[in-house]
């Protein structure tokens, strides 16, 4: 409820955070907000709809790279593309890893598997040198905290800001 008594409407985006190439961010922070993209396409396959995976995609998500497929959260197209040779700590335009964009679209599916794969947990990376873990707690995303956590993610490592 808002304080005039009236109740908000849910929002029907959830929040997309893509690169610096594909949008205009602030300069003083991480931000890459986008909305999803909602269509009749179905659910990627092994995503999780509470926070695991985009709920619906309006693409053929085949020809998305790695890092697009993860802020997407089509779990299979990143599956595929791992299992074929891509490192999991390979670092992209931004210097940010895989996990990055795992944590801050709040892909639970994808950071267990990441870390499955080996990912870094504490890897820096971005203009302000943070972790996934910060990453997620800027976005409230406390079930990815909290995962992250349950990970090893050292909540002492301090970013650039």
């Amino acid at each position: 409820m808002r304080g005039d008594g009236a109740e908000e409407e849910p929002n029907p985006c959830s929040a997309l955070y893509l690169t610096s190439s594909s949008r205009p961010q602030s300069e003083a922070t991480d931000e890459r907000e986008v909305p999803s993209l909602r269509g009749g396409a179905s659910e990627p396959s092994g995503s999780e709809p509470s926070g695991g995976g985009d709920v619906s995609v309006a693409r053929d998500v085949s020809d998305l790279d790695v890092v697009r497929a993860t802020q997407y959260g089509a779990f299979e197209r990143c599956k595929e593309l791992i299992e074929s040779g891509f490192n999991v700590n390979q670092r992209d335009a931004e210097n940010v890893t895989l996990l990055h964009w795992a944590a801050i679209n709040n892909r639970r599916d994808l950071v267990k598997y990441y870390i499955g794969k080996g990912a870094n947990v504490d890897a820096v990376g971005g203009d302000l040198q943070s972790t996934p873990l910060h990453w997620a707690t800027r976005q409230g995303h406390l079930p990815m905290v909290i995962l992250l956590m349950h990970h090893r993610a050292d909540p002492a490592i301090l970013d650039g800001e």
